[in-house]
Parts: C-alpha cells; sequence; structure tokens
C-alpha cells in the first residue's frame, strides 16, 4: 500500500524534494528513539518517522534509477538495490564504537547531539 502512494507522489512531486523529506522523517525518528526511554515515543518514531523516511528510501532511488537509465537498466538497478549498506554499516559502527568512547551509541550521531558526548580514545 505504502509503495504505491510513493509511487504516485513520486510521479506528481521532484525526487530530490521527497528524497529530502525522507532523509529528514529518519533523522526525526532516530532522534526520537536516542532521547526517549518511553515504549510509545518508540513506537511513533518507528511509525510515523521512521517506517515513511525507510519507504521513500528504498522505493525512490529505483524510481531515479529508472528514469536516468534506458540502457543496462537492469544492471544499474541490481546496482541500487544490492545489500551493500548491510554489510557496510555494521563495520562501521563497530569500528565507530571500538574507537570512540560512547557511553550512549545512538546520541553520537551528529544531529542528536553534536561531538560532546563521544570522546576519541586514541590522541
Amino acid at each position: 500500500m505504502r509503495a504505491v502512494s510513493e509511487e504516485v507522489l513520486a510521479t506528481r512531486h521532484s525526487l530530490r524534494l521527497l528524497m529530502l523529506v525522507g532523509t529528514m522523517l529518519s533523522v526525526a525518528g532516530f532522534s526520537v528513539l536516542a532521547l526517549t526511554a518511553s515504549y510509545p515515543l518508540y513506537l511513533i518514531a518507528f511509525g510515523l518517522f521512521l517506517g515513511p523516511g525507510m519507504a521513500v528510501g528504498v522505493i525512490l532511488p529505483a524510481t531515479l534509477v529508472t528514469r536516468w537509465y534506458v540502457v543496462n537498466r537492469g544492471r544499474a538497478l541490481g546496482i541500487v538495490c544490492a545489500p551493500s549498506v548491510i554489510v557496510l554499516v555494521p563495520l562501521v559502527s563497530t569500528w565507530m564504537l571500538q574507537s570512540m568512547a560512547c557511553r550512549r551509541p545512538m546520541r553520537c550521531s551528529p544531529p542528536v547531539r553534536g561531538e560532546r558526548d563521544c570522546q576519541p580514545l586514541h590522541r
């Protein structure tokens, strides 16, 4: 259902604007998750912010690639839909947690708290 609504939005509005809104929704959702310990706020963060933000992040890149490429469209879609983020994010987050003394890893992202909560271990 959400995929159909995302495609309708993609045909009527700018993809750049929709992807920007999706990014902002994801940032807001992760910020709420980092700053709360309340179960209802977790549900609100996932339902209102992260769900639509991630839907835009999954569906619109495929739409963008199909608009850009006419030749080798399947190859371009395969590259865009490859699970490279699933491989890279755990490696980067493990490195980050090992190299920085973060007591609260979710608050380590600059949009949430800035860099004052994370101090490098080695100087």
